[in-house]
């Protein structure tokens, strides 16, 4: 008697620990969809010199997205020049980077400035730019890694590119600005036509006229500028505050051999932004005026005498 009681109750408990499982009504609503974990590094925005010479300097900025859901990790990028627009075991390794970490989201601007090879013949070349150049990184598409830019004029001696030199530099003013106020979570500030053109003429009438000061020869501080071009040195902001005038910072910065910063390049056009946005950072006044949280746009104009670099930065 006593054993059949035992098993009847192990009968028992075996059917209850078996309805606790769920039983799938069908096999289409079991099946859960598995999305791969994957990066997405795409680059975009090449820009480069337009001209250079065998071992001479050679200027390339770009940006990459990862545009998938998860981090990249550490990634090699190769720039290389092409005869053509197409790579092929005859283009030009130009170098090869080990770029950082991107998050799921983020955008990274990169920027160099090196020697071509003294390899490489005068002539027209297109810079080609491939991310993740040594399939490190898993992604969804490995057919969106390489993007062309503009052709390159290759000579036998080096032209320096000013114009370009010039507009790179307050582009990265610009850049490294912006850079110092998000370490303050500060909003970013919007490059504004206007004020490029006011601190555009400024820095060249200072190089012309060869001076360093916010108010010019003929008595005009930031804001006079600004109504002799047309710009009303004002604004309302969404709080309904006003801005009045116009937040200046001006620098002049001797070539070759300096007293207060070494030695400088002419052709290194990322130190001398780099010099330019420290110095001012170093500067209690300069400092203020790019930490300021109720600037919204920002103008930056550059200009060469030939022995000087002048810039001058206004916001507003």
């Amino acid at each position: 008697m006593k054993r059949h009681t035992t098993l009847f109750l192990a009968g028992l408990i075996l059917i209850s620990i078996t309805s606790l499982f769920p039983v799938a009504a069908s096999e289409e609503s079991s099946q859960i969809e598995i999305v791969p974990l994957l990066a997405e590094l795409i680059p975009h925005d090449l820009e480069t010199a337009p001209a250079s010479a065998p071992e001479s300097p050679f200027f390339a900025g770009y940006c990459i997205d990862n545009t998938g859901n998860r981090p990249s990790g550490t990634f090699l990028t190769r720039l290389y020049l092409s005869s053509d627009t197409n790579l092929s075991g005859n283009d030009i390794l130009v170098w090869e980077k080990k770029e950082g970490f991107l998050s799921v989201g983020d955008t990274g601007y990169f920027r160099y400035q090196e020697n071509l090879p003294d390899s490489i013949r005068p002539g027209t070349w297109y810079p080609v730019l491939v991310s993740d150049a040594k399939n490190i990184v898993p992604e969804r598409d490995e057919t969106n890694n390489c993007i062309i830019g503009d052709p390159v004029l290759i000579t036998k001696e080096f032209e320096r590119p000013r114009d370009f030199y010039l507009k790179k530099i307050g582009d990265l003013i610009i850049f490294l600005t912006n850079e110092e106020r998000d370490q303050f979570r500060m909003t970013q500030l919007k490059p504004d036509p206007g004020l490029m053109e006011i601190a555009q003429d400024h820095s060249n009438d200072m190089a012309e006229r060869d001076y360093l000061s916010h108010i010019n020869p003929d008595g005009e501080n930031p804001s006079d500028r600004a109504l002799r071009h047309g710009y009303t040195p004002r604004r309302v902001t969404d709080d309904g505050d006003t801005v009045q005038g116009i937040a200046e910072n001006i620098i002049r910065v001797p070539i070759g051999n300096t007293r207060n910063y070494g030695y400088i390049d002419e052709d290194d056009i990322i130190a001398i932004a780099e010099l330019i946005l420290d110095s001012w950072m170093h500067s209690a006044d300069h400092r203020e005026n790019i930490l300021n949280r109720h600037l919204e746009k920002i103008g930056v104009g550059v200009s060469f005498d030939e022995k000087r670099y002048y810039a001058t930065q206004n916001m507003i």
